[in-house]
């Protein structure tokens, strides 16, 4: 969980099942690149560990105010009927990425919410600048220093 550590059940937001959909797809490998305009936000150096990953650029809709972890790579993109899915790899911990994405998505103007936590993930909801979706922060197993990011995202209608 991102907000509030705790656990929380509540009704789904109207859109909720277009960004689950949405992010389950993004759960698998992907070709990614398809529609990718412009270069990853940031880079940086990830343990060797994290295995060799492709770089990929972000879909023109991705929101440009959108804050990803510092050093993160964006390994593939992926445009769904309602918006788009990222996925990349974080040079950090799950506790310092979780850290960042509670401190930095709300002070670009992004509400977090329903978010849940495990021993290796977790994930939030989160809304703002027109959009509406959801993230999750996975460990890697035999990473201690890199972590996987998903971020799916539709348009507010």
């Amino acid at each position: 969980m991102l907000s509030g550590e705790r656990v929380r059940k509540a009704p789904l937001h109207p859109c909720a099942g277009a960004v689950a959909i949405v992010l389950l797809a993004g759960c698998g490998g992907g070709n990614g690149g398809a529609g990718a305009s412009s270069s990853p936000k940031t880079a940086g150096r990830l343990p060797a560990c994290a295995g060799k990953v492709r770089v990929a650029g972000l879909p023109a809709s991705f929101p440009q105010s959108f804050p990803l972890p510092p050093g993160t790579v964006v390994t593939s993109t992926r445009r769904e009927t309602a918006g788009a899915v990222i996925d990349g790899v974080v040079p950090d911990d799950l506790k310092g990425a979780k850290q960042f994405i509670s401190r930095e998505l709300p002070k670009a103007g992004f509400k977090l919410s329903g978010g849940e936590a495990e021993a290796n993930e977790a994930e939030t909801d989160f809304t703002g600048h027109g959009v509406t979706g959801r993230l999750k922060v996975r460990t890697i197993e035999g990473c201690a220093g890199a972590v996987t990011l998903t971020v799916g995202f539709v348009r507010a209608s």
